[in-house]
């Protein structure tokens, strides 16, 4: 495109059993972006297994003229109040090149459509607090946080 205050349009793609390593390679970095490295366990086998196998999540690859800029994993979960679906959105990580030229909303915007052609109810996700550019990035397209909940967690393994 000529202006350069517009993104190029992005290709999302679901990852094929061969890209397990890519995958994780992309999990690395968002681990190590976000401070976490250390809480990383995952392995290849049991991560294919997951995604394909048993279905537990979807993965895609964000393409830009077919380099990977990123990846995104979500899941569906389940509203008892709604009596409907909803979807979760895991992890959506871009490569620091392509952060801030409007990648992040066409992922997010797919995500979105997703979910609405699915019927579900809502979208949720988790967001680190240190974290205000994904914050501000959240709320500018409509999402609240949920001050009233905490997120608990019990590690099984």
């Amino acid at each position: 495109m000529n202006n350069e205050n517009k993104s190029m349009k992005i290709q999302i793609k679901e990852i094929e059993r061969h890209e397990i390593p890519l995958l994780i390679s992309l999990i690395e970095e968002m681990a190590e972006f976000e401070k976490l490295r250390s809480e990383l366990s995952l392995k290849a086998e049991i991560l294919e297994e997951q995604i394909f196998d048993r279905e537990r999540a979807k993965a895609a690859l964000i393409l830009l003229e077919g380099i990977v800029a990123g990846y995104c994993i979500y899941f569906y979960n389940f509203s008892s109040f709604m009596g409907r679906s909803g979807l979760y959105i895991e992890d959506i990580y871009l490569k620091p090149a392509y952060r801030g030229k409007g990648y992040g909303k066409q992922v997010f915007d797919f995500l979105e459509a997703k979910a609405g052609d699915e019927g579900c109810a809502r979208m949720e996700w988790a967001c680190l607090n240190w974290n205000r550019k994904a914050i501000d990035f959240y709320e500018r397209n409509g999402a609240v946080p949920m001050k009233e909940w905490i997120i608990y967690r019990k590690k099984l393994i």
